[in-house]
Formats: structure tokens, sequence, C-alpha cells
């Protein structure tokens, strides 16, 4: 993740790293390095150096993945001839859901400035940082030139609050590639079903399956359809109003906690996402903070929102 830090004097840029697959393997390792400790048999020299091995592979490979944070200089505001900025454009990817703004070269080097698993961030940096860097941000994630200045420049393109008579509801998923995880686990469920009846087919010529051998792999096909369900149950909704935002999580029909309300005055509200991604975000602005929500596109409510939307520019303009 690369975000601007703005407590940093001058600006700066804050790489953050979470934990990677490499800190895994080191708990592997440790783990690995707990089995010739149970055993009786005396510490030899090649088994206190198998044991040395085992931890020092466990803490190297945990440092690898541990989580990180650093701090890059701001690009210079003078670059030299041939570093001369164009701009920055707004990018990402599907999944997982990735939002960057990336810094252009007059020669074509694309230089990745900033970074978030949200859009709401991203947007808010990448204005501070053009104005630093003294160019213009190029719309991205399916956003027009006019609605990314609003977002951006709520006090230049945006009246006091936008109005509506009514409210907007959308599917909020709570889980990115939540549809494709469901699938995917049921196949999985299926496949050790199939393999646990070939199996017990092939061996039972020569041996009777115990009650053990037929238990542990049921359990393991159940277990796996009950993530199956809760993956294809799981289902979010956000309600969208000129006072604020209402979000509401639950199971088929049975609520999960109380709604979740984010009281703002909307000033604008728009949907974006990386290029070829079924789920994206609602960015929704107050006029001093931009907040993002997990939403999914091609509904009719996002276009009747675009519509209202539409209509409320129209009616600034002509105040």
């Amino acid at each position: 993740m690369l975000t601007l830090d703005r407590k940093q004097q001058p600006l700066a840029l804050c790489e953050r790293r979470r934990f990677e697959p490499p800190f895994l393997a080191g708990i592997l390792f440790a783990a690995l390095a707990l089995v010739p400790l149970g055993a009786s048999a005396p510490f030899t020299p090649m088994r206190v150096l198998g044991l040395s091995a085992l931890l020092a592979a466990a803490l190297g490979l945990g440092l690898l993945g541990r989580p990180r944070t650093r701090r890059r200089p701001l690009p210079s505001r003078t670059p030299g001839p041939r570093e001369r900025y164009v701009g920055l454009v707004l990018e990402g990817a599907a999944l997982p859901p990735t939002y960057r703004a990336v810094l252009v070269l007059a020669d074509g080097t694309r230089r990745p400035v900033l970074e978030r698993d949200e859009p709401a961030g991203v947007l808010e940096d990448a204005a501070l940082l053009a104005r630093e860097l003294g160019v213009a941000i190029t719309a991205g994630w399916g956003l027009d030139e006019r609605t990314l200045a609003t977002l951006t420049h709520p006090h230049e393109h945006a009246g006091p609050r936008w109005r509506s008579d009514g409210a907007f509801r959308f599917d909020s998923p709570p889980l990115a590639g939540q549809r494709n995880a469901a699938w995917t686990t049921l196949w999985a469920s299926a496949f050790v079903l199939v393999a646990t009846i070939a199996m017990s087919d092939t061996a039972r010529a020569r041996v009777t399956p115990g009650l053990l051998s037929i238990t542990l792999p049921t359990l393991s096909v159940l277990l796996v359809l009950v993530v199956w369900l809760w993956l294809l149950g799981l289902r979010g909704e956000l309600e969208l109003d000129a006072t604020g935002v209402t979000r509401r999580t639950h199971w088929f029909r049975v609520a999960l906690g109380p709604a979740r309300r984010v009281e703002m005055p909307v000033v604008a509200a728009a949907f974006v996402a990386p290029e070829g991604a079924e789920v994206g975000h609602l960015v929704v602005s107050d006029g001093v903070k931009l907040v993002a929500f997990p939403l999914r596109g091609g509904t009719q409510q996002l276009a009747r929102l675009r519509d209202a939307l539409a209509r409320e520019r129209t009616n600034r303009a002509a105040e």
C-alpha cells in the first residue's frame, strides 16, 4: 500500500506492506523445528545442526514476510528534462481490488506513487500530490473528467448539498470475489466427495473401510459445504440518501448485527471500479472528505443515481 504521509514535512510517500506468504512458510519451518525436540534420541551434533538450520530458515522467512513500513521522498518538483511529468493516471486491478495513481513521465516511464484497496484515500492523496507536482489527474476507474473534478475539488465544482427526493439501494458485497470463492468452494467439496468414493471402491476389494476412514472425508465435505453456504448467503446492502449512507449485512434474510450509519451531507457520489472489475466502490463526498463503500456495478439503481446527479448539476448551473 502506497499512501501520502501528510504528517511528514516535507510531504513523503509511505509504503506499508502487510504479511506476505514467506511469513507463513516461516511458521511452518518453526513448527518443523519443534518435531526433533519430542524425540527420545540424544542430541547429536547433526541433530543440533538440523535444528539450527530449521530455526534459521524460520527466522529468515519470517523477517522476509513480516509487515514493513518505509517512507520515500516525493518526486522532485523540478525534474530534469528527461523526467518531465505528464500527469497522474488512475489505474487499478480487479482482484484483489487495487486502486493506483501512476505518475507518467515524458519519456513514457510510469511510476506507481499511490496504491490502496479503496479509492477514496487514493483520490484525496492524488489531489494533494497533483497540486504539489503541478500536474493534472487523468480520469480512470470509469470516471469522466467532470465527475473526477467534482470529487477532487468539491469547493470549486459542487454546490453546498446534493438534494434527492428518495434513497438509493445497492448491492454491497461484504467480500471481494465472493461469488467466485463460493463456486470454487462448491467444486472443492464435490472433488473431495468424488475422490473419497473412488478411493473407497478401489480399496474395498482388499480391506473393509473403517468408521474413521468414512467419518473424516464426510466431515471434510460437510465443512467445505458449510463455507460454501456461508459465502452463498452472505449479502450486503447500501442505502444512500441526501443525509448519509447506511450499510446492512445479512445472511440470506437474517440480519448480522445492527445497521451502520454514516451521517454526512452528500455533495457528490460516483461509482468507480478498476477496468474489468464487477465489484467496485461508491465514492461519496461531503465537500471536505471522501468515503468509499464496496458496490456491485451494472445495476439499474446506479443508472438512476447517475441521472439524479446529472439533473442536480443542471439545476446548479441554472441557479
